[in-house]
């Protein structure tokens, strides 16, 4: 059976889709990285900004463990998390055969059901 997935994404919150033959599942993650990078100085360990990238780091890793075994993968987003996310899954070497990205503002989590829906509709 097909397994699709799409998701929308910022720093802050990732709202997934995934569709395993008619069947619609939905689930969101949170990040947990601060709203604004801040250079406290020190060591780069103690910075802020480590901190930031490590909550992003976690937070991929999740959004990626959860739509692991799609064939197809879309991401929306604002900003620059769905860039991120792509890099991501292309230095983990996903085994998803096909992922769009496309720039949208704000979506309820009902529209982006449709849009996913829409998009891999057969």
């Amino acid at each position: 059976m097909s397994t699709y997935s799409g998701l929308w994404i910022d720093h802050r919150r990732a709202f997934v889709v995934m569709i395993v033959g008619k069947v619609v599942s939905t689930h969101t993650i949170e990040s947990h990285a601060e709203a604004h990078v801040r250079h406290t100085g020190g060591s780069p360990e103690d910075t802020t900004e480590h901190r930031i990238e490590g909550e992003l780091d976690r937070f991929y890793d999740e959004v990626i463990e959860r739509v692991r075994g799609a064939e197809g993968l879309l991401i929306l987003g604002p900003g620059e998390a769905k860039g991120e996310l792509r890099a991501r899954l292309d230095r983990h070497k996903h085994s998803i055969r096909m992922v769009d990205i496309e720039t949208v503002d704000k979506m309820s989590d009902s529209q982006v059901v449709t849009r996913v829906r829409k998009r891999f509709q057969h």
